[in-house]
Order: C-alpha cells, then sequence, then structure tokens
C-alpha cells in the first residue's frame, strides 16, 4: 500500500530553509519510511492501531516545538503543520481510547 505524502501538497520556494533542510534530511526520512512500512502498518486494524501509539508518542513530544515563536520564524507555518490532535482523533476512532486518559498509551510499547 503507497503512503501519502503530506509534503507534496506544500509550496516551497526554489532555495528556501524548507528546501535544504528536506533535502539534508532526505535519506534519513526515506529510511525511516521503509522502516516502517515494513510493518505493514495498514495491514490491519491492530497494526495501524500500534502505529497511532507510535506516532502520537513522537508527535506529543515534538508537539511543544510546533508552538515555538522562535522556530515559527525559521520554519514557515510550523504551527499548521501539527500532527497531534489529527493523530488524537484517529486513535479515538480506531480504539475508542482517548490518548492519555488511561496510561497505557505511556508505558513502553
Amino acid at each position: 500500500m503507497d503512503h501519502m505524502d503530506v509534503s507534496a501538497s506544500e509550496t516551497v520556494e526554489p532555495g528556501s530553509r524548507v528546501k535544504r533542510l528536506r533535502l539534508a534530511t532526505a535519506a534519513a526520512h526515506d529510511q525511516l519510511d521503509r522502516r516502517v512500512m515494513a510493518g505493514q502498518p495498514f495491514a490491519d486494524l491492530e497494526r495501524y492501531a500500534l502505529f497511532l501509539q507510535v506516532q502520537y508518542r513522537f508527535h506529543a513530544i515534538v508537539d511543544p516545538l510546533y508552538r515555538d515563536g522562535a522556530l515559527g520564524h525559521v520554519l514557515p507555518d510550523l504551527d499548521g503543520r501539527r500532527r497531534l490532535a489529527l493523530i488524537e482523533r484517529d486513535i479515538l476512532d480506531v480504539t475508542g481510547l482517548i490518548p492519555g486518559e488511561p496510561k497505557k498509551w505511556l508505558e513502553p510499547i
């Protein structure tokens, strides 16, 4: 199954910081994407729920960075790129649990 490239819909000016950052991290992102997709996170609801748990943990940690005013000056529309609320809604839809309520979301995987 193919995955959706969220960045493909974004307009980036040639030579911009965003473009340079993307180019500098492309190999690491490609490697990470291959590892994630090897786990077949979309094969069934159980695997998708595990995938969402990993995504939630990551985004819960980095979410404050998206609201950092200093970073917002360097990376345009940083606050608009937040994904935590979307992941929370997916988790609720798939599991019926609201992340953070039961402590099981914070337990080691």
